[in-house]
């Protein structure tokens, strides 16, 4: 079992999705069975047998081609007498996962106001249009509150009334959003998180405006704000100067300073 061993020892998706890649383009391992080697197709698909076929599937499609068809065989299944005809696939497969379609989707994403939902779900419509149906931006058209406190008060109350979607609470990656966190002391439910933005780069060198003047630094967990990942030729004025965070006030809750 040595060669499966070094085989499992750190495989990561990305390399999983390369062998399988590397399978289907060799007859010799894709035919050949779990036990007669490690990098056969049958022993990398063996590896998920415990896990969502889902995710098994999404995985696989990773190693394919974007515009190869892909055709799921069940004559064995129907020759077995596994199944019976008629047999309508989609409505089995709806029927097997309903639980997901009831509990959970879609994801429900809290953002601290109508112009970061805004921006995400036109990036979400252009960079993944195929997940838009799995997620669902909190509407702030009725007047809602927006800031990190109130929604990390939305979070709260959704847990309270037992919503049962999956919840995400998606920060501003600054002070202000650290500093609301503090008050989630009780534990959330397994499907509920809040996240802040990621850490930019560009924020790592960003002009900031404060009693002393111009200065450069990293306003990572700061100041960086939905508007700075929209690229630096959003931020910057005519002349190519990026527009400076200006800081407004200390938040002794969390050690850190404030700026817009």
């Amino acid at each position: 079992m040595q060669s499966e061993i070094e085989l499992l020892t750190g495989l990561q998706l990305s390399s999983w999705v390369g062998l399988v890649a590397d399978s289907l383009s060799d007859p010799e391992l894709t035919r050949r069975d779990r036990w007669a080697n490690p990098k056969s197709l049958a022993a990398l698909l063996e590896l998920w047998r415990d896990d969502d076929p889902r995710l098994l599937f999404r995985a696989l499609l990773m190693a394919l081609d974007p515009g190869e068809e892909v055709r799921l065989d069940i004559s064995d299944l129907l020759a077995g007498g596994w199944i019976d005809e008629p047999f309508d696939p989609q409505m089995e497969a709806i029927d097997h996962f309903s639980y997901a379609m009831t509990n959970g989707t879609p994801a429900v994403v809290i953002t601290e106001g109508s112009t970061d939902a805004r921006f995400l779900q036109a990036a979400l419509d252009v960079r993944y249009p195929h997940l838009v149906s799995y997620i669902k931006f909190l509407d702030f058209g009725d007047g809602a509150e927006g800031s990190a406190a109130a929604g990390v008060r939305t979070l709260k109350s959704f847990a309270a009334a037992g919503i049962s979607n999956r919840v995400v609470l998606l920060l501003d990656n600054d002070s202000a959003a650290r500093d609301a966190v503090r008050s989630l002391r009780t534990p959330l439910p397994a499907h509920y998180t809040a996240i802040y933005y990621p850490r930019l780069a560009l924020a790592e060198q960003y002009p900031t405006l404060g009693p002393t003047g111009i200065s450069i630094m990293d306003v990572n967990g700061l100041a960086a704000s939905v508007e700075m990942y929209l690229g630096a030729d959003v931020l910057a004025d005519e002349d190519g100067n990026l527009t400076p965070v200006q800081w407004r006030s200390y938040l002794e809750g969390c050690g850190r300073i404030k700026g817009n």
